[in-house]
């Protein structure tokens, strides 16, 4: 995301984890990084993202012969 008053790209200043419809989401909030812009840390833009679960598939443990 470019800020549009100074097009640099900026930065994520904030995440959060936001559960909607029972899906979890993670919030970006950016801001722009350039210390000469005027919007200079303040947050000009906001990104949502889906999670997705990660499952494993857990495999028997076999005793060990000793």
């Amino acid at each position: 995301m470019l800020c549009p008053l100074c097009s640099i790209e900026a930065r994520i200043s904030k995440s959060t984890y936001v559960i909607r419809d029972n899906k979890l989401y993670i919030r970006f909030e950016y801001s722009c990084r350039n210390k000469e812009c005027s919007n200079y840390d303040k947050v000009i833009g906001e990104e949502e993202s889906e999670v997705e679960a990660i499952v494993e598939e857990s495999k028997p443990s076999v005793p060990s012969e000793e």
